[in-house]
């Protein structure tokens, strides 16, 4: 499969596996909310937001997993293969290990001292914290090997597992829930999930490179080499924790337990739909690796800038949709005193994430090419700014200032890294990039936006016809944009190409 169709294979893989969990989140999230109650649900948040902070400890060796196994594998070279996961396996376990010490040492602390816990959780909360220590060992293993898995350009097995993981997550929950458990039983799940995964994983990696085994191998040079890459890389993740983890545990801390439910289920709306456009970039990564390994440059900045119209394309679409119709969303979805407590959260985050998926391309072409370092100075940057004003955000305006401060650092760090990516690292000029990435979608966003916003929201009271509604607007970008000339011959021809080919894949089966 040519490298053009192999990546949109990737692609719709990695996006339409996604659609599953999300969906079930969006049917199931009010009742999980509702039967838990805004302190457990708060709990609940919490301790995902606290776990979230130790996945620091892969220190960023996920992507280089993902860099090192896609250019070794691509040359058909297992020694170098085999050294990269032998020692990334040490590493992992290492961290898994340390992190579920450091979770269990500080548990009791947390719920009886840093956190505003009501007094008859408290118990409730420590063992939460324990139990979830134990899942973070087995999610540090599953995230090793789902980047060997996507080094290895099968982001279709990695996609389906975690679609299946999702829906296990939220159907079983829903089911605890309705045979009378409780907030113990959804972090229990969450533990046996992982692991499951962690074990089918096993198996599918001996299938995909026979000749490589999965078992403990030290070795300095490769630790080195793949720190170097990692620790930078572990600036981007630093921030993605930072951004999405500290939120919540400020609120937790300065307005209580109640007040992060009001900002993490907007804040987690953003992250699941954004999720889908995530995964559409995500796999430039390792083709980005193997073309840097061939020195195809003009093929990568062919790739850079198809990709970032693309994704441009569908954060637009995504976002006009929100801006107009989130609102009324929440008030359909949860209540409508939520939707008054929340709306003006989703409103700043859902442009602060428009901002963010800008640089969707950019930080994986750069990562592709070897030079992590500046998708982790860009990372950091917007860290500071976000920890400058959250803080303040918090004491003088609740939960909306620390949404604004989530939008005002991704609006001033995100121009000035594209940029840079564009015009220094890959030698393009700006105004190329205006005129193939970003002037055709965001005219086809204000095209659609005018005839949606004056669409009667009041008349719409059922939540199955505002989705319509929402789908439709979505649609009516996609066909403006195609009109607008957004998605140009070449993508199409690549499009067909890829499609022709399955069927004919599916033709020659059934004829075997």
């Amino acid at each position: 499969m040519k490298i053009g169709e192999r990546t949109v294979n990737n692609a719709l893989f990695n996006t339409v596996s996604g659609m599953l969990p999300l969906l079930l989140s969006f049917i199931f999230w009010p009742y999980i909310v509702s039967k838990l109650g805004d302190s457990s649900y708060g709990i609940y948040a919490l301790v995902g937001s606290v776990i979230g902070y130790f996945a620091l400890l892969d220190l960023g060796l996920g992507n280089a997993v993902v860099k090192y196994v896609a250019e070794y594998a691509g040359q058909h070279d297992d020694d170098r293969t085999q050294e990269v996961i032998g020692a990334a396996l040490l590493i992992f376990m290492t961290a898994g290990l340390l992190g579920l010490l450091i979770i269990l040492s500080i548990a009791r602390v947390l719920v009886t001292t840093l956190l505003k816990i009501p007094p008859n959780l408290i118990d409730t909360a420590y063992y939460a914290f324990c139990a979830a220590s134990l899942g973070f060992f087995f999610t540090m293993l599953l995230t090793l090997l789902t980047s060997i898995i996507n080094g290895l350009n099968r982001y279709d097995i990695s996609g389906i597992t975690m679609a299946v993981m999702g829906a296990t997550t939220t159907l079983g929950s829903v089911l605890l829930l309705r045979t009378g458990f409780g907030l113990l039983s959804l972090v229990w799940l969450n533990v046996a999930v992982p692991l499951l995964a962690t074990l089918f994983y096993f198996r599918i990696i001996r299938r995909l490179v026979p000749g490589v085994s999965l078992r403990l191998k030290y070795g300095l040079s490769v630790m080195k080499r793949l720190f170097h890459f990692g620790m930078y890389s572990m600036l981007s993740r630093a921030t993605d924790v930072i951004i999405r983890q500290v939120g919540p545990l400020i609120i937790g801390a300065i307005l209580g337990v109640t007040s992060v439910t009001y900002y993490i289920i907007p804040f987690t709306i953003l992250n699941r739909l954004t999720v889908l456009i995530v995964r559409i970039g995500r796999v430039i990564f390792p083709a980005i690796s193997e073309l840097q390994g061939q020195q195809r440059h003009d093929t990568i900045r062919d790739l850079y800038l198809t990709s970032s119209r693309m994704i441009l394309s569908f954060a637009t679409a995504l976002t006009v949709s929100l801006l107009i119709f989130g609102p009324r969303f929440l008030h359909l979805w949860m209540s409508p005193e939520f939707a008054e407590r929340g709306r003006t959260v989703l409103l700043l985050i859902t442009v602060g994430v428009f901002m963010d998926q800008s640089t969707n391309v950019p930080s994986f072409v750069v990562n592709g090419l070897g030079k992590p370092k500046l998708s982790g100075f860009m990372s950091v940057a917007r860290a500071v700014l976000f920890l400058g004003l959250m803080v303040p955000g918090a004491i003088y305006f609740g939960i909306i200032g620390v949404a604004a401060a989530f939008t005002c650092s991704n609006a001033i760090v995100s121009p000035v890294f594209i940029w840079y990516v564009t015009c220094k690292v890959l030698g393009l000029p700006l105004r190329q990039l205006l005129k193939e990435v970003f002037i055709r979608p965001v005219l086809a966003g204000i095209a659609v936006a005018i005839p949606l916003w004056f669409v009667p929201q009041a008349r719409i009271e059922n939540i199955f016809l505002l989705l319509l509604v929402m789908g439709s607007g979505m649609g009516l970008y996609f066909v403006i944009a195609l009109l607008l000339g957004v998605y140009q011959k070449r993508e199409r021809r690549v499009l067909m190409d890829y499609l022709t080919g399955v069927i004919a894949r599916l033709r020659f089966k059934r004829k075997s």
